[in-house]
């Protein structure tokens, strides 16, 4: 659905299969509140394709299991408050310079992208990240997601007001002890994290009597 003379609201698209096609779902334009729930997509076609693209705002991506996209899997393009859930992409091919199994387009805001998993178990990997945001996409919620088993890593991220947290295959939660020696004031501790922590995301806690010391 493309570019449509009249705003269509609420369609719900569900239970296709669609095999070696070039053809693929498509939300491009007029329509608000979509539903692309159940279906299964084996592409498998040297056509430059998506899986599953969303233009539009407020629509649901559920349940759908998309492999051999020739380009992103699923890819949200410049719309905001779409939700990506439960869904299992697999085997991208590269088209260009990145490939991902769930790409969210600068531009996108408000998105939630939770439960999915994202891999590839190809003989020669193809699929370079699980999820991928780009330039100016804010205020996204990636939560819960299993993104192991990708060429390049689990996700790579950019943006701003982004909630990141418990992910399979992408760090963001961590915690250990390091020792501060004696006569010496700071100690370099490894985050072990796959972003930088920011210092409001960072605890310290004494682990034993601090001595003379008043502050940490």
């Amino acid at each position: 659905l493309n570019s449509c003379s009249a705003l269509i609201i609420g369609i719900i698209i569900s239970g296709n299969t669609l095999v070696n096609t070039v053809g693929t779902i498509s939300l491009g334009g007029g329509v608000q509140r979509a539903i692309v729930a159940n279906n299964t997509l084996n592409l498998a076609t040297s056509t430059i394709s998506n899986g599953i693209q969303i233009n539009d705002n407020d629509c649901v991506v559920v349940g759908n299991f998309v492999t051999n996209a020739t380009a992103e899997g699923i890819v949200v393009v410049t719309a905001s408050n779409v939700t990506i859930s439960g869904n299992v992409v697999k085997n991208t091919r590269p088209s260009g310079a990145t490939v991902a199994g769930i790409m969210v387009n600068t531009g996108s805001s408000g998105c939630v992208i939770s439960g999915n998993r994202c891999y590839d178990d190809q003989g020669t990997p193809t699929q370079l990240f699980g999820i991928q945001t780009q330039g100016t996409t804010n205020n996204c919620t990636i939560i819960g997601n299993d993104v192991r088993g990708n060429v390049t890593g689990g996700m790579s991220l950019v943006g701003a007001n982004n909630i990141v947290r418990d992910n399979l295959g992408f760090v963001t939660e961590n915690s250990g002890t390091a020792t501060v020696a004696n006569a010496t004031t700071s100690v370099l501790v490894t985050h072990g994290l796959a972003l930088t922590p920011t210092v409001d995301g960072i605890a310290v806690v004494p682990t034993n009597n601090m001595g003379n010391a008043t502050k940490f």
